[in-house]
């Protein structure tokens, strides 16, 4: 992918930079050495560079903010907003009672596991109705992110989220309630 990359950059600068064949060369042999020298300090562990995993700041902030664990507790503003966001991206962000969301994440966080305290807060998510419209895509994004952050994977696709999201918001149809315990199986591995 490097290299591949790299071709790109030396056809980017022979078809821009209009330099004849002896300073394209000489670009070029500079450029590679850099390239080098910043591989190499990368392989030191190097950060001068940036992230060596792509992630920016905010990405990380992100992921610290879904990391389960003991301090769970610690981040229920962090998480509370972040929450809030995606559900503006389905709807106006309204929820029915201020508070809601900030008691499901605190009550998730006397989960030990990573895992339930997900499963928890997407089951309070979609069965309590904290938000006004977009609960269940809103839920389906928090296990997402909350899954990658916490390095465990999802056992359903797409297609199953909107499925078990529709089943838990028509609970009483289904005649179906789960606990955090029984929700973490069915969505991890």
């Amino acid at each position: 992918n490097n290299k591949r990359n790299f071709s790109e950059f030396e056809e980017f600068v022979k078809n821009t930079a209009k330099l004849d064949d002896k300073a394209f060369a000489e670009v070029i042999r500079e450029v590679k050495a850099i390239w080098k020298q910043a591989a190499d300090d990368v392989a030191k562990g190097s950060t001068k560079y940036g992230d060596i995993n792509g992630l920016t700041s905010q990405q990380r902030k992100l992921d610290e903010i879904y990391k389960g664990g003991d301090d769970f507790y610690e981040k229920i503003e962090d998480l509370t907003a972040e929450i809030e966001s995606i559900n503006t991206k389905y709807s106006n962000g309204v929820q029915f009672e201020k508070g809601k969301l900030q008691s499901a994440i605190n009550s998730a966080s006397y989960y030990s596991s990573a895992a339930n305290q997900g499963s928890a807060i997407f089951n309070s998510l979609v069965t309590g109705h904290i938000f006004e419209n977009g609960v269940k895509r809103t839920a389906s994004e928090f296990i997402k992110k909350f899954a990658k952050a916490n390095n465990l994977t999802l056992k359903l696709d797409d297609l199953g989220l909107e499925k078990l999201t529709s089943e838990l918001a028509d609970f009483m149809r289904y005649e179906k309630r789960y606990t955090a315990e029984q929700l973490s199986k069915i969505l991890f591995k």
